[in-house]
């Protein structure tokens, strides 16, 4: 009898710790602030969005960083629930369970403010300068498909801006507001306002997405409340607070 006791208390805590870890999500991506970093605020503004729309319909969010591609292989692969941050793509809503839009940002190219930079909104007219773009990173269609751009990859926006500013390349692609924060933020970014410059027209509007990994148990339950959290912060004002509490403008998304 003491035995059976034993054994049905081991089921029972069993079966709590199974409930209690599914309650859990781990979600990674790279330190990309001020969407999301080891040593800001609240992870960044991404992922406080996320821990919100979590915590709305009791999940709890837990974040991991690493270098982007190895985020994707490692969530692709089923080692964490979900990527975030993510530009959309045709390609990865194939490979991930792509969420509902949480932030619009800009992508843009940037160069130092003494550059001469001959662009007519074509790829075309930047075949005859270095381009800095992150390794992994969804672009434009136009730059991601143009292979006689001369594409010189980086680990992440640090150092594709430290290269700008080092002359070791012309102009970057880069999401305007990340851009501002390093500039303003970054100890190893020795540069100010008046030393970049951003070149019109800007590239593209983009929507960041969270992409579950469809390797994990559940994936499909995970999106769905996933995108039910995050519309409810969106409709009571909770995702407004978050923007201008982190002093980003309303979005159209989500008024």
């Amino acid at each position: 009898m003491k035995s059976l006791i034993i054994l049905a208390a081991s089921i029972v805590l069993t079966f709590s710790i199974a409930r209690a870890d599914d309650t859990q999500l781990d979600f990674v991506t790279i330190t990309w602030e001020p969407y999301a970093g080891e040593i800001i605020p609240g992870y960044g503004i991404a992922s406080t969005i996320i821990s919100k729309a979590c915590a709305r319909v009791g999940l709890t969010a837990k974040f991991h960083f690493l270098p982007w591609t190895r985020a994707m292989d490692e969530t692709k692969a089923g080692d964490f629930d979900a990527l975030y941050n993510a530009y959309y793509s045709p390609q990865r809503d194939e490979d991930y369970g792509v969420s509902e839009c949480y932030f619009q940002t800009i992508l843009t190219l940037c160069t130092k403010s003494s550059n001469s930079i001959d662009y007519d909104g074509t790829t075309q007219s930047l075949h005859k300068y270095r381009l800095g773009v992150v390794r992994g990173f969804v672009n434009t269609k136009a730059i991601d498909s143009d292979k006689e751009l001369n594409k010189d990859e980086a680990e992440n926006d640090v150092l594709n801006l430290r290269k700008l500013l080092h002359d070791r390349v012309d102009l970057i692609v880069i999401d305007k507001y990340q851009a501002l924060h390093l500039v303003k933020n970054s100890p190893i970014i020795e540069a100010d306002m008046a030393d970049i410059r951003f070149i019109y027209p800007a590239l593209e509007q983009k929507s960041l997405h969270v992409m579950f990994s469809k390797n994990r148990t559940g994936w499909q339950q995970k999106l769905e409340l996933f995108n039910k959290g995050l519309k409810e912060i969106k409709k009571d004002g909770t995702l407004k607070a978050i923007l201008l509490s982190y002093g980003f403008p309303t979005q159209p998304m989500e008024e």
